[in-house]
Formats: structure tokens, C-alpha cells, sequence
């Protein structure tokens, strides 16, 4: 007999005998008949027991807010300010998206680093720092080991105090931007959601306006500035710090 053909038998006949043993007959002579009764739905469970971490709050003497959760068990820490309000109190009418644009601008750059140097630093800590102005609450915040703790705090304090805004950057900015809006208009999605929030509410609330290449252009860097100064303030701060920290 041909080798080949022989393999060929072989292996057809394996197929076949996998097959059958698939097969909802044999699965069924296999399990045997089921005693297992589906019209009763079976007991819950025991509920498990709520663990609420406790926390420590106070007030800064430059008025924020000041909470710490301790957790150990990880050297792990969470550090966030959160700030009541956003871009549908702090943006101009006008100037639509003012508030998502000084938040991505401070990721480019401080009066001693420039963009390139703080994203190396952060990288090398392990992490990144987050900046977003949404349209009712804002917030910069990050996530690091114990130990790189400290140091991504400095970074984060640089970026919320001294941030340079440089031109150049904003100018990238405002180009990408105007790309993102353009592509949007052939998102149904998008168009959707600006299409709704207008007809909501009406192109005089804050709820039902959205920004476009008109108000995209109209941002300025002393725009960005002003918004910087005027938004990030301690009295409307909420800083939040869980992990391994001590509260004192």
C-alpha cells in the first residue's frame, strides 16, 4: 500500500472517531441523565461584607480640600486634584474649547522643562501625569510607586504652577485640533452629539454648545493664560491622596 494512502486512511479515520465522540448522542450516553432540576433558579449567595476604607479630611490653609486613605498593601500611590466647575462655566462662548486646550498644553512644556524633558522624566518614574478640563469638573493627577512619589510630585507641581505654553506647541495644537473637528464631520457619532446637545438646549446654553474650526481658531495664547490663571485655583480645589502614604 501507498505510505501516503495509508497515513491518508489513517488519519480519515481518526476524524471520524473524534467526530462520534463529539456527537450530541454520544456527549448525552457519556454525561448519563441529568438530575439537575432548571425550573428553580438556585440560592444566592451569602452577600459579602462592605469594607469602606477610612480617609482623613481637612482644609489646606490656601483653602483646598485635603483627603488621605491609607493603603498598605501595595507600595502603590494615587494622588488627585479635582476642581469643582469646568468648561461649561469657564469657556467663552466664543472661544469653545478654551479649557480642553490649556489642559493639553500644559503637558508641553514649564519655564525649566520642556515637553520632551517631562515626558523622559515621566517616563523614566514609570508613569504620566493626567490634565483634563471637562465640562462640569476638572483634574491633574497621576498614579506611582511609593518610592517615585515624591519626585512625579515636583513634576506635577511644576506643570499645575509654571507652565510655558510655548507657541510653537500651540500652534500643533490648534493644527491637530482642526484636523480632529474635520474628520468628525463624517462621524455619525459625532455629528449625532453636536446635533443633540443643540437642539437640547439651544446654541445660548453652555450644555448645547461644542467647539468648531471657528472657535478652535479664535483661541489665543493669552486666552490660555487667562484660563490657566483663573481656573486652577486652591479655593476650588479637592486634592486626593490614596495608597501607601501616611496621612500625617
Amino acid at each position: 500500500m501507498n505510505p501516503r494512502t495509508k497515513i491518508s486512511g489513517s488519519l480519515t479515520a481518526l476524524a471520524a472517531a473524534v467526530l462520534l465522540a463529539l456527537s450530541p448522542t454520544s456527549v448525552s450516553a457519556q454525561a448519563g441523565t441529568s438530575t439537575f432540576d432548571r425550573t428553580t433558579p438556585p440560592p444566592a449567595g451569602a452577600p459579602r461584607a462592605l469594607r469602606v476604607p477610612s480617609w482623613t479630611e481637612s482644609k489646606l490653609s490656601n483653602g483646598a480640600q485635603f483627603v488621605v486613605s491609607e493603603k498598605h498593601d501595595l507600595p502603590l500611590v494615587f494622588f488627585m486634584i479635582s476642581f469643582v466647575g469646568g468648561a461649561d462655566q469657564y469657556d467663552p462662548a466664543a472661544k469653545t474649547g478654551l479649557g480642553d486646550m490649556t489642559a493639553a498644553m500644559m503637558s508641553e512644556g514649564t519655564a525649566s522643562m520642556t515637553g520632551d524633558q517631562l515626558s523622559d522624566a515621566l517616563d523614566l518614574l514609570g508613569t504620566s501625569v493626567t490634565v483634563r478640563v471637562g465640562g462640569e469638573s476638572g483634574l491633574i493627577g497621576f498614579m506611582a510607586t511609593t518610592a517615585n512619589y515624591p519626585k512625579v510630585l515636583d513634576i506635577l507641581a511644576d506643570m499645575l504652577e509654571h507652565p510655558a505654553f510655548p507657541a510653537d506647541a500651540l500652534e500643533r495644537l490648534e493644527a491637530r485640533t482642526l484636523v480632529g473637528l474635520t474628520q468628525a464631520k463624517d462621524q455619525p457619532t459625532a455629528i449625532a452629539s453636536n446635533v443633540f446637545q443643540r437642539v437640547l438646549y439651544g446654541k445660548d446654553h453652555p450644555y448645547g454648545r461644542f467647539m468648531t474650526e471657528e472657535t478652535a481658531k479664535a483661541i489665543t495664547h493669552e486666552d490660555i493664560v487667562s484660563f490657566h490663571d483663573k481656573y486652577f485655583l486652591p479655593g476650588r480645589a479637592v486634592v486626593t491622596v490614596v495608597g501607601d502614604v501616611d496621612a500625617a
